[in-house]
């Protein structure tokens, strides 16, 4: 598992780092079409919005393993928190698979659609692009997603077996543990003033 986990990881940090270069790209590309807009006033960048449009694949999709991996994707888990822990892992493992399998159906519909794109020769309109090796992109993105997946079912169906917490669950049921300390202070001190009120009051008419 630890050997899976490593490579995955280096899959992940690479295509991370393709997308993080390929915003770079697309930036320095918007900005030269800016810079010759602004000095010819009507001319721009030949092809700027299609090659804005075929570098967007590299970002969005080499960018979602490694978003998965680090756990940055956003998650709403009210309702997993409400569940027993042991049995919270066995969903988020049944969640994982049923997510990956989905990746994998789309990684293979974007496989077949960058054949087909391949065999009829389709390019984009001014700059001719092909649009095959795009397609392959969003292949290798989501193939790596589907890998992810797997290892995070792996992992939760393992912790769950073995009752194993990680250190990210060990942290969050410490602070619920702190939060609920807090509220519970809060309301024995917002009584006790209550009280001193009341007694405050209570000493004042018997004073009168």
């Amino acid at each position: 598992m630890r050997i899976y986990t490593s490579i995955v990881g280096r899959i992940c940090r690479a295509l991370t780092s393709i997308s993080m270069w390929a915003v770079f790209l697309m930036m320095m590309i918007l900005v030269v079409d800016i810079i010759i807009r602004y000095f010819t006033a009507a001319v721009s960048l030949m092809g700027t919005y299609e090659m804005t449009e075929m570098i967007m694949l590299f970002v969005i999709y080499l960018a979602l393993a490694g978003a998965q991996y680090a756990k940055g994707h956003i998650r709403i888990t009210m309702l997993l928190e409400a569940i027993p822990w042991r049995a919270r892992t066995f969903i988020e493992a049944a969640i994982a698979i049923i997510t990956g399998i989905i990746c994998f159906i789309v990684c293979n519909a974007g496989w077949t659609l960058s054949m087909t794109n391949y065999t009829k020769g389709l390019t984009t309109a001014v700059l001719f692009i092909p649009y095959w090796p795009f397609n392959i992109v969003l292949t290798i993105g989501l193939g790596a997603l589907t890998l992810v997946f797997a290892m995070d079912a792996i992992d939760f169906i393992y912790r769950g077996i073995k009752k194993i917490k990680s250190k990210a669950e060990i942290e969050a049921e410490e602070r619920r543990e702190e939060y609920v300390l807090e509220r519970r202070q809060e309301k024995a001190d917002k009584k006790a003033r209550r009280l001193a009120r009341a007694e405050a009051r209570a000493g004042k008419g018997g004073a009168a």
